[in-house]
């Protein structure tokens, strides 16, 4: 590649990529811990010269390219910057080493903003930003010539010289800079496409790192509603879950500790939580006709969050995320800007949140009726139905049959609990009355979800009953094992004809006013279950139905 012009601004500043780097590098050490500050201050001291001298060396398309964008990241916008930028990675002249050692340059320099190389040539504000700009348009797919494959090539140059060692967290901390927003250029700071352009990146460490500066910039900023702080959270919040997929969760602790923490404190941002504020960065790109790119909206984000996080060893974590959980999953109501289901593609929410449900599933079904549990209260009972309701059977799920295996599963579990007789008399009541609200739970949530008829009802009833058919299926094929225990035995007993009818008459065609009225299939499959255990002390028997006539006669309270 060739462009026009661009030997003439190389030639009147030659030197000014190879300064700023250098100076890169030496800013990078006052944002590093002692000791890595220490080691950095060693290899730059030892290598500084190598380092210049190979920079000198380096094939002169390189520094003319850099130069060129630089001196047109400083007369115009973002998106003519990302043409250049996609140009550079799309020129088949150029050595892969090449383009990779451009775009880490572009990362180091992007946050010299104001900045005076050694030569005297400046890094101005608005280059800076445009040259973050282009890269969140880059990321958002929306470059001017090919967007998915500019995207592409540049997440793929990121995380070789992330992973390489070239780029480190604070390079790459410089893209998120909240003094030199996209907002000073009109637009809101979402970073949405920034953050999609780091998900190939394998070294954990880096990202990890990475996370934290980017929580200390939220800490730093706090949430006011028309202030960065909020953006750096939910940048926080993408990147610690980037990291732990790779190892390592220590940044994904603390973000949820922080999203907790204020959820605690009931921290107010304008009109709104902190959460909900944090579900509204989606809707800003949304307003300016910009993309999301798939995985970054803030519903999908946080969804992933409360599975990154180590809740297992922590109480008040896994507390923390329960709430965040049930707070996501009610936020299909309608009442939060770009909440689950507020927009087509947001599979990954909806399959995160199943996966935490089938994950604690015994925990939030007895927490749905235990008062000293987080979900007590009136605000927040009910998350079982409203999960099923909302996450469980809309089409967007994908992951029903593991769903139904951990339902029926935990169902098995709790009616062993209930008959047997070894245990303390409170040990099965508590058993049975997390069985009635299991009970309830799935056959009320159903119900609602045709009733609410959101999209085509017959459709609906037809997610209905497939769930049904994975909930019978995986009953029948556990009742004569281990897991089945005697429960299933008594299910045997009983004969498994109703079970399996279940299944040969799922073709069946129920209207939408029978089913509302009945519940259909998936009251039936909760009437065979409840009916095995007849015979039973009404001292079990009472906790179970009494909770079950509550998702009917509505709350206590």
């Amino acid at each position: 590649m060739h462009t026009p012009g661009i030997g003439a601004a190389a030639k009147t500043a030659a030197n000014t990529i190879q300064n700023a780097s250098i100076r890169a590098i030496e800013a990078r050490v006052n944002n590093l811990s002692p000791a890595e500050s220490q080691v950095v201050k060693a290899q730059f001291n030892n290598t500084a010269a190598a380092q210049t001298a190979t920079r000198n060396q380096q094939d002169p398309a390189v520094t003319e390219l850099l130069e060129f964008t630089i001196q047109n990241a400083g007369t115009t916008f973002g998106n003519s910057t990302a043409f250049t930028i996609e140009s550079v990675l799309g020129d088949s002249s150029l050595s892969q080493a090449q383009k990779d050692e451009y775009i880490a340059r572009l990362v180091e320099i992007s946050r010299l903003d104001n900045h005076t190389t050694l030569e005297g040539h400046q890094m101005t504000p608005q280059a800076a930003s445009n040259i973050r700009e282009a890269f969140e348009y880059i990321g958002d797919g929306e470059a001017l010539v090919n967007g998915d494959q500019a995207r592409g090539q540049l997440q793929d140059s990121i995380a070789r010289s992330a992973d390489n060692g070239r780029l480190s967290a604070t390079d790459l901390h410089g893209l998120f800079n909240p003094n030199t927003s996209t907002a000073s250029l009109g637009r809101s700071a979402s970073s949405d496409g920034l953050r999609s352009l780091l998900t190939g990146i394998t070294n954990g460490d880096t990202l990890d790192s990475l996370a934290g500066k980017l929580l200390t910039d939220a800490q730093r900023l706090g949430y006011d509603q028309t202030g960065p702080g909020v953006d750096q959270l939910l940048a926080a919040a993408d990147v610690a879950n980037m990291a732990a997929a790779n190892g390592r969760t220590r940044a994904a602790n603390l973000v949820m500790n922080e999203i907790g923490r204020h959820s605690d404190l009931n921290t107010q941002v304008g009109d709104r939580s902190l959460v909900e504020q944090l579900l509204a960065v989606s809707t800003r790109d949304s307003f300016e006709g910009r993309n999301t790119p798939p995985g970054h909206s803030a519903v999908e984000v946080l969804s992933t969050l409360i599975n990154a996080a180590s809740t297992s060893t922590n109480t008040q974590r896994q507390r923390q995320a329960d709430e965040l959980f049930a707070t996501l999953v009610r936020s299909a109501d309608g009442e939060y800007s770009n909440g689950l289901g507020s927009s087509d593609n947001q599979e990954i929410a909806f399959n995160q949140l199943g996966e935490y449900f089938n994950a604690n599933i015994t925990r939030l079904v007895e927490g749905d009726w235990r008062n000293a549990n987080p979900n007590s209260g009136l605000a927040a009972t009910r998350v079982v139905q409203d999960f099923v309701r909302n996450v469980l059977l809309d089409p967007s799920f994908s992951d029903l049959e593991a769903t139904a295996d951990a339902i029926t599963d935990e169902m098995f579990r709790l009616s062993n609990v209930i008959l047997n007789e070894s245990l303390p008399p409170n040990i099965r009541q508590n058993a049975a009355a997390t069985f009635g609200v299991l009970l309830g739970s799935i056959q009320e949530g159903g119900r609602q979800y045709v009733a609410d008829a959101r999209g085509n009802a017959q459709t609906e009833i037809d997610n209905v009953r497939v769930f049904t058919d994975f909930l019978t299926s995986q009953a029948i094929s556990k009742i004569g094992g281990p897991v089945g225990g005697p429960i299933g035995n008594l299910i045997v007993g009983q004969g498994t004809d109703r079970l399996e009818s279940l299944l040969v008459d799922r073709a069946e065609n129920i209207a939408r006013n029978e089913f509302e009225e009945t519940g259909g299939p998936l009251v039936e499959f909760g009437q065979i279950l409840r009916s095995a255990l007849n015979g039973l002390d009404d001292s079990y028997l009472g906790p179970l139905d009494d909770r079950l006539d509550q998702f009917y006669d509505g709350p206590e309270g």
